[in-house]
């Protein structure tokens, strides 16, 4: 992982306002994304990981990253950044004494999909898809696929529904991986 492309959690908790509820974008199981707006105000997608004992996390942080960074297509999600912080925190115990525990935060900034998901679109009465749109989009999605099984060592994505294709102004995208490569 890059230094330059590390953002700190304080950053990412101020551009989506604390992970505020209002900008939360949705869940899986791996974490919860929000909408963030930078200073420059641009909006970005901030992908925060939810911890899991029974996980390696900063494993599941670096292998996610090192797969979504190594793709570069223009039907894949961009990743923008990443966060990996552990800290000290306070905590009281029972009989009033301190103690300090990590706290690990970990988090992607991606690139944010103004039209939200396949899902939402197709879950709307009034959305009203034309032949062409829905065309493009499964176009696009076919061509992203693509693009990550004909890698030198491809990659599967495992999760392929409509909440994980997402749209931007012009063109579907996927997201949302659960990255298995093909070692045979």
């Amino acid at each position: 992982m890059d230094s330059e492309d590390e953002i700190p959690f304080q950053i990412l908790r101020e551009i989506t306002d604390g992970f505020s509820k209002e900008r939360k974008l949705g869940q899986g199981a791996f974490g919860v994304v929000y909408k963030g707006v930078t200073k420059n105000g641009d909006d970005v997608a901030v992908k925060r990981l939810l911890i899991n004992s029974s996980l390696d996390f900063k494993h599941q942080l670096k292998n996610e990253l090192y797969n979504l960074r190594k793709l570069n297509h223009p039907n894949i999600v961009h990743v923008l950044g990443y966060c990996f912080e552990t800290e000290q925190k306070p905590f009281i115990m029972e009989d009033g004494s301190k103690v300090f525990v990590d706290e690990t935060q970990g988090a992607l900034c991606l690139e944010y999909m103004h039209n939200g998901s396949l899902q939402r679109l197709l879950s709307d009465e009034f959305s009203g898809l034309e032949w062409h749109t829905r065309f493009k989009i499964i176009k696009g999605t076919c061509e992203g696929l693509k693009y990550i099984h004909d890698l030198e060592e491809p990659i599967y994505h495992l999760d392929l529904k409509p909440d994980n294709i997402l749209l931007d102004k012009d063109m579907a995208k996927d997201c949302r991986f659960w990255f298995v490569q093909d070692h045979s």
